[in-house]
C-alpha cells in the first residue's frame, strides 16, 4: 500500500488513513459478501498491570457490508471510557463509510468519520474529518494505492 500524502503532517495522518482504509478495504475485499451472515461477538475482562487493574467489555457485529460496534473500560483508579463505530462498503459501488465517537474520562468526547471511493483498479480516494476532545475540528483526504 502506498500513501500519497502533502506534507510531514499529511504522511503522519496518511499512515493512520492508510490503516483505517487498509482495515476497511481489506475486510471488503476479504469475505465481506452476501454469503456472510450476522455475527456478533462480544468480550469482556480485565487487565492487571502495575497501576492496577483495568476492566473492559466489547460487542462487534458484522453483517453483510457493515461492521458496527461498542466498548467500554473501566481504569484502575476507576476513570471510564466508551467507543462506537460502524464501517460500511458497497463491494460494486466501490463506496465506503466509517464513523466512530470516544468518551473518555471527564465526558470529554471526539468523534471521526470518513469516506473511501474507488476511482481505479487498487486506486482510493479517501476523505474524513475529526473533532477532538477540545472541540476543534480537522479535516483530510488522500489517496491509497493498492500493490
Amino acid at each position: 500500500m502506498t500513501i500519497i500524502a502533502p506534507s510531514r503532517r499529511g504522511r503522519r495522518r496518511g499512515l493512520a488513513t492508510a490503516l483505517a482504509v487498509g482495515l476497511l478495504v481489506g475486510w471488503a475485499g476479504g469475505g465481506a459478501g452476501e454469503a456472510l451472515a450476522q455475527h456478533d461477538r462480544t468480550w469482556s475482562g480485565t487487565v492487571t498491570g502495575p497501576r492496577g487493574t483495568s476492566t473492559f467489555e466489547r460487542r462487534v457485529i458484522r453483517e453483510p457490508g457493515s461492521v458496527s460496534g461498542e466498548g467500554s473500560w473501566t481504569g484502575p483508579q476507576g476513570r471510564s471510557g466508551s467507543r462506537t463505530f460502524e464501517r460500511t462498503w458497497d463491494r460494486d459501488e466501490g463506496t465506503g463509510s466509517a464513523s466512530w465517537s470516544r468518551t473518555g474520562p471527564g465526558g470529554r468526547t471526539a468523534t471521526g468519520e470518513r469516506s473511501v471511493t474507488r476511482t481505479g483498479d487498487g486506486v482510493f480516494e479517501v476523505e474524513g474529518s475529526r473533532t477532538g476532545r477540545n472541540g476543534v475540528s480537522r479535516t483530510w483526504q488522500g489517496t491509497i494505492v493498492r500493490e
